[in-house]
């Protein structure tokens, strides 16, 4: 029982932990993906708007996507010229128009900095005011004049039936026009409009400078995925190590965790036993009393009372003190190989007569053969409890039925009965606790005490075995006790 406590606390404390640590790592793993995620894309931004390539002058704005509010845009529309024909000018020697076109765009952009002055994303000096907790939540800077030259990208342009027209691979060494087409190929054939395609943070769209022709334009975020790999292996590495550190110390301080339950335990053990031993004396001399007042005077009702009750006491004495000490783990318990069929078909038979009496109707179906690793005493005694018990608990001219099967790995005995009283939740949660009775309107006429079930419980415990009671309809009941087949027992032990 302690050690059974002992195991339960440190498995819940592992379990919480593990819980607690799954969601930190969900949560850190999931927040830094996000950024990628939503960086790559602002960046994805900046490029689809200006044609596949990035602007000349760094773009601004609240989040740095350039568009028909940006400047390098304003400035080409202010010349008369499209904002293609200025994003062209900054990779390739073009007509003096042009030049003057790119030249009246630059002198625009220096009338304003690239950096707002009231954003997220301030100087230094601003930045620091709000602390490194706000700048890790911050959202990225795309303002910087150093992002065209830090971001390794390139463009397809492709036909609505997927032929590839051009690819701009100028700023990427890893990928050549081939792959770049068949890359965009693929995504394009997909249907997803972006997503990632390896390592490459990808979107397509219909560009309408471009006779809408399909434009996908990929990023390299190798990078920044492999930093998201290495972080994750780190907090799983950390939590891993900080779990099994934990272990170790629940683990050697469950003992005195667990310290004043088991002397309690074994205060309350003791005194089962010890009371018990007492209490058999005094029963002894009242028996020895009633049969000298009964030689003296005579039978009489009084004296057949006094019997009665001395052997309900005595009964319920010696059941306590085989609960408890079935409990305290069956060190007494002899385990041999049994043919269980033989053992449960010879107690049932010896539960015909008195189910004949009470107008019942017992129904065996045994498998023959079945084998079970157990103390015979202890497994005679459960299956004679949970018989008795349907018997106590059943009307009149009910039918009762015991089965034994095998089912996998397992031995399985149960036992049906319709009840005299309305089966509830409760009930078959408290099924098994000492002195429990689910009818109390019966307690006086089934004679019991109510601790049938509760030995019940601890032979099968005692053998390794589960016992569990269900009512599907709540007029009835079955109880079921599982145990591990001989030879796979045999195996485990092996």
């Amino acid at each position: 029982m302690i050690r059974k406590l002992r195991r339960r606390l440190v498995a819940a404390s592992m379990i919480s932990l593990g819980a607690v640590l799954a969601v930190i790592i969900l949560l850190v793993s999931g927040f830094y993906y996000r950024r990628i995620v939503s960086y790559a894309d602002s960046v994805l931004g900046v490029l689809e708007a200006n044609g596949g390539r990035f602007p000349q002058t760094a773009p601004s704005g609240k989040d740095g996507l350039s568009g028909p509010g940006t400047q390098a845009s304003s400035a080409t529309d202010g010349s008369g010229t499209a904002a293609s024909a200025a994003s062209a000018s900054s990779v390739s020697a073009a007509s003096a128009s042009s030049v003057s076109s790119a030249s009246s765009a630059s002198s625009a952009s220096s009338a304003s900095p690239a950096v707002p002055q009231n954003g997220k994303h301030g100087d230094a000096s601003e930045r620091g005011s709000t602390g490194v907790l706000s700048d890790f939540f911050a959202e990225p800077d795309l303002n910087s004049p150093e992002l065209p030259f830090e971001t390794r990208y390139f463009s397809v342009l492709l036909t609505t039936d997927g032929t590839a027209v051009s690819t701009d691979t100028g700023k990427i060494a890893a990928v050549d026009h081939a792959d770049a087409a068949a890359m965009a190929q693929n995504v394009y054939a997909s249907g997803a409009a972006s997503g990632f395609s390896g390592n490459y943070r990808y979107v397509y769209y219909t560009d309408p400078d471009a006779d809408n022709d399909i434009r996908v334009i990929f990023i390299d975020c190798s990078r920044d995925l492999s930093g998201f790999r290495t972080i994750s292996l780190l907090v799983c590495s950390i939590s891993a190590v900080a779990w099994c550190a934990v272990f170790v110390l629940v683990y050697l301080l469950s003992r005195r965790i667990v310290r004043p339950f088991s002397e309690n335990y074994e205060k309350q053990r003791r005194f089962i036993t010890d009371a018990g031993h007492d209490i058999k004396t005094p029963i002894t001399v009242i028996n020895a009393d009633a049969d000298v007042m009964e030689m003296e005077s005579g039978k009489n009702e009084w004296l057949d009372d006094i019997r009665l009750q001395t052997k309900h006491l005595t009964e319920l004495t010696n059941e306590l003190i085989d609960l408890s000490r079935m409990e305290e783990g069956s060190p007494h318990l002899q385990l041999i190989d049994l043919p269980f069929s033989e053992l449960v078909s010879e107690t049932a038979a010896s539960f015909q007569a008195p189910a004949v009496e009470q107008h019942k109707t017992l129904v065996t179906e045994i498998a023959p053969m079945l084998t079970v690793c157990g103390d015979e005493k202890t497994l005679r005694r459960l299956v004679a409890i949970l018989l008795d018990n349907a018997l106590k608990y059943s009307p009149e001219n009910s039918r009762l039925s015991l089965r034994l099967t095998q089912q996998g790995r397992f031995v399985r005995l149960s036992v049906t009965n319709p009840t005299t009283y309305r089966v509830t939740q409760e009930n078959l949660k408290n099924m098994f606790d000492r002195f429990y009775r689910a009818d109390a309107s019966r307690n006086s006429a089934t004679g019991g005490y109510g601790i049938g079930l509760s030995i019940a419980r601890a032979a099968v415990a005692s053998h390794r075995g589960r016992i569990t009671a269900e009512s599907p309809d709540g007029t009835s009941m079955t109880v079921t006790c599982s145990f591990p087949a001989a030879e796979e027992k045999k195996g485990e032990q092996g």
